[in-house]
């Protein structure tokens, strides 16, 4: 396993999420950073309604018993348990469908019409991708293997 999100399915992702859960959370994505002293799990989690401190109160203790056997480091690690926030990351197709209408940014991973970056409100998603509104009247046709990133833009 290498730094960055921990893809869905994986046994770490497996085992942070059952935690999460457990505690009447929605895990939206784990992540590892740096190595050495600065090796680092960041664990976002989400519920309707936001994420408060209170929400947060006695995950780390569940979580480091599950993560200590998974992580790829020897030694210690930081664990830092937030929330995606106002513009968080959209990591798949079920994600953009939770937030149509709503408006999001959006990084290709080739230019199209000359652009890589484009801002519109999700209006429609299918199985393959979604449509933006990027303009009265202009629409924009995605597909989601063309995304390099997606984010709510809040």
């Amino acid at each position: 396993m290498t730094a960055g999100w921990v893809p869905a399915g994986d046994p770490l992702e497996r085992a942070v999420a059952g935690v999460v859960e457990a505690h009447g959370l929605e895990l939206w994505e784990v992540c590892l950073s740096g190595s050495g002293r600065n090796a680092r799990v960041t664990v976002t989690v989400d519920r309707p309604g936001g994420v408060g401190l209170q929400h947060l109160e006695g995950l780390n203790g569940p979580l480091g018993v599950v993560l200590d056997p998974l992580v790829p480091w020897t030694g210690a690690y930081s664990l830092d348990i937030e929330s995606p926030g106002p513009c968080r990351r959209l990591r798949n197709l079920e994600d953009v469908r939770r937030f149509i209408g709503v408006p999001v940014a959006i990084s290709l991973r080739q230019p199209k019409d000359g652009r890589r970056r484009f801002k519109g409100v999700v209006e429609t998603v299918s199985d393959l991708g979604f449509v933006i509104s990027v303009a009265p009247a202009q629409h924009l046709d995605l597909v989601w293997d063309s995304i390099l990133e997606a984010r709510v833009d809040g």
